[in-house]
């Protein structure tokens, strides 16, 4: 018969026992965490399974404050935007310059030049925010449609019809007949009156007085709400520099009736390029737009 001096100790090595596998389990699974992690600018979002088709949109507050000057590739868009595929990104139009994505214009394009797309998760509810400046001696031309934008749906641009697939938000430069130069969204929906892109009203634009400036930063904010069914209920809002420019909850984006997912924002537009038509819209000499601070937040909760 065992004495209980000797239980004790066996019943002591026992509850050892479980406090040390308890610790290594909790440490164990701390571990796991950490490695199915990945540090995305200045947060930290989950490792995609690589079936998945759609990465997150969450993408913290993009810098670039990391990056010596010299060209910024697809491969560093895929980091910090956290994608697995990123289409018509092209390394020899994108570089860092003192801490900032420059993007270069070409003489002559028209339509053309850096149009990256990326997915994002399929939602109803996107906002978007980022700082440009134009380069200094920057040719303004007509203008041309530049930042961070959201596509619904089939993403519909480019003067192709609106027929409930689909739309576009996004934010132009333009030069008005008086010269003056301004910004203003340049949206498709269903019903729109226009072919081409319209900003819902003409008086929304940025600045009301006075024109934009070269080599001067500025700060775009836009958030995108997805219609019910087939209604024209979505909405749209844009802030330059904290004024709001526009502000409207009549949008049909598209159908999302009966199963349909047509009026959904699941692409992330990022665009700079000379667009009209015509050579008026054309730069004789090559040009630069500069990018920082992006940020995109799904379902965000704060007042716009």
């Amino acid at each position: 018969m065992k004495s209980n001096y000797h239980n004790d100790y066996i019943k002591m090595r026992y509850d050892f026992n479980k406090i040390r596998l308890s610790i290594g389990l909790v440490l164990g699974l701390s571990l796991t965490v950490l490695l199915a992690c990945k540090k995305e600018g200045n947060a930290t979002y989950p490792v995609k399974n690589p079936s998945e088709v759609k990465p997150p949109a969450e993408t913290g507050m993009i810098t670039f404050d990391n990056y010596a000057n010299g060209i910024y590739s697809a491969a560093n868009a895929k980091t910090d935007f956290y994608q697995t595929n990123i289409s018509s990104w092209k390394d020899d139009r994108a570089e860092i310059v003192d801490k900032a994505l420059r993007v270069k214009l070409m003489p002559g394009d028209v339509n053309q030049g850096f149009y990256p797309q990326f997915d994002i998760v399929d939602g109803t509810s996107y906002e978007v925010t980022f700082d440009i400046k134009f380069a200094k001696g920057f040719d303004w031309s007509l203008g041309g449609k530049l930042g961070v934008g959201f596509g619904i749906g089939d993403v519909i641009a480019g003067g192709n019809p609106t027929n409930g697939n689909g739309g576009s938000a996004r934010i132009m430069w333009n030069q008005t007949s008086t010269g003056k130069i301004i910004f203003k969204p340049y949206l498709y929906y269903t019903d729109m009156p226009d072919k081409y892109g319209t900003n819902v009203v003409n008086s929304a634009f940025y600045p009301q007085s006075g024109s934009l400036k070269d080599d001067t930063w500025y700060t775009i904010k836009m958030r995108v709400k997805s219609n019910t069914g087939f209604n024209a209920n979505g909405s749209v809002q844009v802030k330059v520099n904290g004024e709001q420019i526009l502000s409207s909850n009549t949008i049909n984006w598209g159908d999302n009736s009966n199963g349909k997912t047509k009026g959904l924002i699941k692409t992330l537009m990022f665009q700079t390029f000379r667009g009209g038509q015509g050579p008026d819209w054309e730069s004789k000499g090559v040009s630069y737009i500069l990018y920082d601070n992006i940020k995109v937040t799904k379902d965000p909760t704060e007042v716009f």
